[in-house]
């Protein structure tokens, strides 16, 4: 995706060698039933899944709604789609972006920050992965996706249906994204498919807003999207047989894994598979947050903690750590029962897992389908700093009394190192209350508290440069932790 200006383009080598790779139509499930290139007034502008593509005189359906399909007196050939199990998170750089619906989780910039990491998250969600409406834009040049396969269908290979469903969502030009198999030895099989994303009809439009993916936290994009016009692109797709790869029944066998390597512009909403073409190994993955309120697993990444993966039998099978957004991923791993284990650092407890418990364990089951967000939440054990000895510097000279007497003689005059003294058994402090855009419109200083009553926590605006925790900048609500951490 250049900066300027983005689509969504599912496209393919020169026009001429794949005329029959391209759909006319898709369907989707947008607002009930969207049904591209037929009411172009109706632009999707959140997340919807693709229900089916029309390839030819066929329609393919994709299994999410065949139902729906029917209702709409929609004559269709039932398939099977899911997204490829992403196995690895690529690093983003200046310039990748997470691309929502311009109303995903409310219209424009909302707070708080609806998108989160791990990129991965936002090319296998909505129904059987194949929400059209949410993708990563960008991917850093030669940056690498790979799914591991466990084996092909000889009669798929050239039988007329399509096995992969590529997915590239935003402008690009005089640059190929490369699709291929490989061996266990990392040698290409058949042949590598270069596609040039620039020659394909669009299907239609989508509406979108977008937020910087390398920034920490995440943040929302000002630029690319809303002063563009009317935040669209356009969408298009490539659905391709195994041959097209130059996949036949004597070389399938040596299949070992399917690789995606990308230009630095490509826009990615996911990769899908026919699921009765091909069977796959698959992933175990989630999150490790740092997490300050318990509940269900959320807050900042927790980078470098151990997990392993066990079988039933309690034989420890793979292990792994977190990357830089908290991350793990197990993958190549075979159908079966498995236990997910954390190892907790030190200095810090379980306070949450997907499982809604505090252990430190959690049971998978791996057939068919990825295993995703399987998450741990840990918390810094309470530690607290004893406080200076000696006399103190001074004594409270001003003080505000609620009560009918002082409770202390020569009060304000006997608390140390007060400035203003507060004293009552009766009312409580209430300090300004505002929204965050209120509180976004103020010329903070460091220091200034607030209570923010979209977030419902007190903030403390701690400016650009921190002396404790430099990951904090500007407001942050007031958390538990530990002095001079």
């Amino acid at each position: 995706m250049k900066a300027t200006y983005i689509r969504i383009l599912f496209s393919l080598l020169p026009v001429a060698c794949f005329s029959q790779s391209v759909p006319e139509k898709i369907y989707t499930d947008f607002n009930g039933f969207w049904e591209s290139n037929v009411n172009n007034s109706l632009i999707p502008n959140n997340s919807h899944n693709l229900i089916a593509f029309k390839l030819g005189n066929t329609v393919f359906s994709t299994g999410v709604n065949d139902n729906l399909l029917t209702s709409k007196g929609i004559v269709f050939s039932a398939r099977n789609f899911a997204a490829l199990p992403i196995t690895s998170n690529p690093v983003p750089i200046n310039g990748t972006y997470i691309g929502v619906g311009r109303v995903f989780e409310g219209d424009g910039d909302v707070s708080p920050i609806p998108v989160s990491a791990p990129l991965s998250q936002y090319l296998t969600d909505g129904n059987h992965g194949l929400d059209l409406g949410t993708a990563i834009f960008n991917f850093p040049s030669g940056a690498e996706i790979k799914y591991q396969i466990q084996d092909i269908s000889i009669p798929s290979i050239g039988d007329g249906v399509p096995d992969l469903i590529i997915t590239q969502m935003g402008q690009i030009s005089n640059v190929q994204d490369r699709y291929s198999f490989r061996n266990s030895a990392g040698t290409v099989v058949g042949t590598e498919f270069n596609v040039d994303l620039s020659t394909v009809q669009s299907l239609g439009l989508l509406r979108w807003k977008f937020y910087n993916a390398h920034t920490t936290p995440i943040t929302y994009n000002t630029t690319v999207g809303p002063n563009d016009t009317n935040n669209t692109r356009d969408v298009r797709v490539l659905a391709l047989d195994w041959a097209d790869l130059g996949i036949t029944s004597a070389n399938a066998a040596q299949v070992s894994s399917f690789n995606q390597v990308f230009s630095g512009q490509s826009d990615l909403s996911f990769t899908a598979y026919n699921k009765n073409s091909i069977s796959l190994r698959m992933p175990v993955s989630g999150s490790v947050f740092k997490d300050n309120n318990g509940g269900i697993p959320n807050g900042l990444p927790f980078q470098n903690v151990s997990l392993s993966l066990k079988n039933s039998s309690g034989v420890t099978v793979a292990t792994t750590v977190t990357d830089f957004s908290g991350f793990y991923s197990f993958q190549n791993i075979l159908a079966g029962n498995y236990t997910v284990t954390i190892s907790t650092p030190a200095g810090y407890e379980i306070v949450g897992n997907s499982a809604g418990n505090l252990s430190s364990t959690l049971n998978v089951q791996i057939s068919d389908a990825p295993v995703q967000n399987r998450n741990f939440g840990l918390y810094r054990l309470p530690c607290v700093k004893p406080g200076l000895a000696g006399a103190p510097a001074g004594y409270g000279k001003l003080g505000i009394l609620t009560k009918k007497a002082i409770t202390l003689s020569k009060w304000p005059t006997t608390v140390p190192n007060g400035t203003l003294v507060i004293d009552s058994d009766s009312k409580g402090l209430v300090i300004t209350h505002m929204t965050t855009s209120q509180r976004n419109a103020l010329s903070a200083v460091e220091g200034m508290m607030i209570y923010n009553t979209d977030l419902q926590c007190v903030q403390i605006f701690r400016g650009n440069n921190p002396g404790v925790d430099k990951s904090r900048t500007g407001w942050n609500c007031v958390v538990r932790g530990c002095n001079e951490e």
